[in-house]
């Protein structure tokens, strides 16, 4: 891995500071910890009495004698090299730890080692174990000038500050200094993950005026969460590294934990078209489908769930990928001679398999399986299912939102139900967007119905402590064209019913209007 600059980040700044300022600073693990200092500058700057430490005490070596970490020194204070600088435009890159490599590779290089390459004003001023000197909690970072005189004060280069504000610099009352920001006013930003790094966004400090900055700046003021963000780590590239799922990703270095399959990889697998079942359950040995009896991660959102354990069954989930393609996954009440399982009804993913559906978009790893509804051959549309094992196997990645948008309106004075007037496809994705009125104190419930008055599916159920006018539209729960079981209905009219009922005076108002379901002709 080369060493990398981030070049790519700094075209995008703005060049309108006239002093170094840290661009990068990674504090975790430990052995990935690494500084970035950036000369954004037309003039190369020499680091002639530059220091960097991540004490708020490190004004201190002005006057006191002592600086190491036995006196009054928790971390480190060190000096660079008389003869080091940083070109124009350019970054140097400290590393804390002495065995970076163990983290960003052997052929990622750096220009400082901190305790090899840095000088320390006093004995063990570096810092004296071999532990993380960036705290992953909180703690600040400094680069400061002194000419070395006690009769100078120090100047503040550049300051970061993250966690909290319990190791904040404030040089405020301290004789030749002047104010800094109050430490409850400074801005600090959390910590970041592993395989993240602070990353600075923006030259442009936004600082206040008259304080103690090489250039006259208060440095303690710069408002960090817009001049900084938390991002992905340069060196490394996220992706699947699955070589078996679709997305898998050859230049990944760190797996994201998305890796998955394609429903239609799935369905699609077995190499010949007609392929032979061994009973129920399985497939012969020497069967023509390499993804059977594979892992595999699947993404979808669940549209179906049948309960066939009173028949000694398993639990049975159908789910949806964005492109239509659905696939079966089933999860057993208990071990048995398919799998290891548990009971979902009393687990914390319960709610997956209640109606109305089409709210779970869930990702689920098992094996790769048949049940075959016909004996002699596999039917590759409808007779795969996935074995999911185990609890931890089943993630909820996103709970689609039910509700409309409400807007309070007490000119209201009575209920109605308006569906947009346009006819849907929905095997096309098309929804229809609908809003109704309600009252004040009532509770509404918008369902579907055929033409025959046989209930399709429920739309809406909440109760409203003001009248108002509710609205769902693309994000907020159209109607997505299918039942309460998650199948598309069939062609034809359909009733948009609206039903009020006021639990203080027993008063129930209804409203309706027609909706129509096309088909792709």
């Amino acid at each position: 891995m080369k060493k990398i600059l981030l070049l790519c980040v700094f075209s995008l700044l703005i060049a309108d500071t006239d002093h170094l300022v840290f661009s990068r600073i990674t504090i975790k693990p430990d052995n990935a910890e690494l500084i970035s200092i950036r000369n954004p500058t037309s003039e190369s700057i020499s680091l002639n009495n530059y220091y960097i430490s991540d004490s708020p005490n490190y004004y201190k070596i002005q006057t006191e004698n002592d600086l190491s970490p036995g006196s009054q020194f928790s971390d480190f204070l060190v000096k660079f090299p008389d003869e080091a600088f940083i070109a124009s435009d350019d970054s140097i890159l400290i590393a804390i730890q002495s065995n970076y490599a163990s983290y960003y590779g052997d052929d990622f290089s750096v220009d400082f080692k901190l305790r090899d390459d840095l000088i320390e004003t006093e004995s063990g001023s570096a810092g004296i174990s071999s532990s993380g000197r960036l705290d992953d909690a909180q703690e600040c970072l400094i680069l400061f000038y002194w000419d070395g005189s006690e009769s100078s004060v120090v100047k503040d280069v550049d300051y970061f500050l993250w966690g909290g504000s319990s190791q904040a610099v404030n040089k405020s009352f301290i004789s030749e200094y002047k104010d800094d920001t109050d430490i409850n006013s400074q801005e600090y930003l959390s910590p970041h993950s592993t395989n993240y790094s602070f990353i600075r966004q923006s030259y442009d400090e936004q600082e206040l005026g008259n304080g103690n900055g090489i250039t006259g700046h208060d440095e303690t003021s710069e408002s960090l969460n817009s001049t900084w963000s938390t991002k992905t780590a340069p060196e490394f590239i996220f992706g699947c590294m699955d070589a078996n799922a679709d997305n898998y990703n050859p230049d990944a270095t760190i797996d994201d934990g998305n890796c998955a399959h394609s429903f239609y990889s799935v369905l699609t697998n077995c190499i010949e078209e007609e392929v032979s079942c061994d009973g129920k359950y399985d497939l012969p040995s020497n069967n023509a489908c390499p993804l059977y009896g594979q892992e595999v991660t699947l993404i979808g959102t669940v549209v179906d769930f049948y309960d066939i354990t009173p028949s000694n069954g398993p639990f049975s989930f159908k789910i949806e990928d964005k492109a239509g393609y659905r696939i079966s996954f089933v999860v057993w009440p208990s071990s048995s001679n398919y799998q290891d399982g548990f009971n979902i009804l009393s687990s914390s993913l319960a709610g997956i398999t209640e109606p109305p559906f089409n709210q779970y978009i869930v990702k689920i790893t098992g094996e790769v399986g048949v049940y075959c509804r016909s004996e002699n051959n596999l039917n590759i549309y409808s007779d795969w299912q996935i074995l999911v094992e185990y609890e931890t196997d089943i993630e909820i990645l996103e709970v689609l939102e039910k509700s409309g948008e409400f807007v309070n309106d007490s000119s209201i004075e009575d209920i109605s139900i308006d569906p947009a007037p346009f006819v849907i496809i929905p095997s096309l994705g098309e929804t229809l967007d609908f809003s109704f009125t309600v009252l004040k104190e009532t509770r509404a419930i918008v369902r579907i119905f055929d033409l025959s008055g046989r209930f399709i599916t429920s739309l809406a159920d909440d109760y409203y402590e003001l009248s108002g006018k509710i609205s769902h539209e693309e994000g907020l729960a159209p109607w997505d064209g299918r039942d309460q079981l998650g199948q598309i209905v069939s062609p034809g009219t359909y009733i948009m019913h609206l039903e009020v009922f006021s639990p203080a005076t027993g008063e129930t108002r209804t409203a309706a209007a027609p909706i129509v379901v096309g088909v792709k002709n």
